[in-house]
């Protein structure tokens, strides 16, 4: 019996891998391409996207900011501008005016010697002041004097005898290295009050005359009477004596009392030499800082403190 003969498959064609690798690399540039414009759609209708949400939540802040916000604000801004506003009025409240200087006057003394005198008035009640101060005309001053002004008063800055080339016009006064000090009201409640209990001077009999003579030469002389009323002796109590033709000051002057005890009365006498006025009526104006406590010689006599305590 014949075998029968077995069929072969056909043979596969070999594929060139060159050509197979050229094959995938068309393909892959294909999709690129066709791609390509895809993405770019999408990442437009993206762009467009966040845009529009961005521009919603932008016109809905809007929106509440001129319905809701804007109000809160402009309350709030004008919150601020009245806390500014009051603080700035605690701290001017709470901050020393400047002093007031009136003009200068100059008294002729002769031989080129002059008194100057101004007023300086202090216009704070709860502050204090130290300074050092003098006059100056072009490039002539005076000597530096010590001063002090006390809450709510006004006193006289006087340099005496003073030389300058030729009777000064036009002097200014200059006030330097002032020092303030607030007044503690944990120790003093009631700063009138307290000025008062320490300014307790009377004076009386007081006259001036220039109708003394000394050698050849015809002086003036002032006198007054001042009794210490006042709880406090003072080591030296300096009195500054004007002498007024109404209105007009005519002549400046000083007289001190050492150990000015309370209770205790002095009959004072100033002479006035060289540019005595001719007449006119005594002023005394007590020149003792009492805030200072090196003023002092002794307490009340109904009080044990300290003298510390007493500022």
């Amino acid at each position: 019996m014949a075998k029968k003969e077995k069929k072969q498959a056909p043979a596969v064609p070999q594929i060139n891998p060159e050509i197979a690798e050229a094959e995938k690399a068309y393909q892959r540039s294909v999709r690129i391409t066709e791609g390509g414009p895809r993405l770019r759609r999408a990442l437009l209708f993206l762009w467009a996207s966040l845009d529009i949400v961005l521009l919603v939540i932008f016109l809905g802040y809007l929106g509440f900011y001129l319905t809701v916000a804007s109000v809160t604000e402009r309350k709030h801004v004008a919150g601020i501008a009245e806390n500014i506003a009051a603080q700035n009025a605690i701290t001017s409240a709470r901050s020393a005016a400047s002093l007031r200087v009136s003009d200068t006057q100059v008294f002729d003394l002769g031989q080129g010697e002059y008194d100057l005198y101004v007023e300086v008035e202090n216009v704070n009640t709860d502050w204090y002041a130290t300074f050092d101060y003098y006059f100056e005309r072009n490039d002539q001053k005076s000597d530096v004097e010590h001063g002090f002004s006390l809450p709510g008063e006004s006193r006289p800055l006087i340099s005496f005898r003073q030389a300058f080339d030729s009777r000064p016009s036009g002097v200014d006064v200059t006030i330097e290295n002032i020092e303030w000090q607030r007044v503690d009201h944990h120790a003093i409640a009631d700063v009138e009050d307290w000025m008062i209990s320490h300014n307790e001077f009377t004076l009386k009999d007081d006259s001036y005359a220039l109708d003394h003579e000394v050698g050849d030469e015809t002086i003036g002389r002032s006198t007054f009477t001042v009794e210490n009323e006042s709880p406090y002796g003072y080591f030296n109590s300096e009195f500054s004596v004007l002498i007024l033709r109404g209105n007009v000051l005519a002549g400046v002057n000083t007289a001190t009392i050492a150990g000015f005890e309370t209770g205790e009365s002095r009959d004072v006498t100033v002479n006035w030499f060289s540019g005595a006025p001719s007449s006119g009526t005594v002023r005394i104006v007590p020149n003792i800082n009492y805030f200072d406590e090196s003023v002092y010689m002794s307490l009340p006599t109904d009080e044990a403190s300290d003298i510390r305590d007493l500022f």
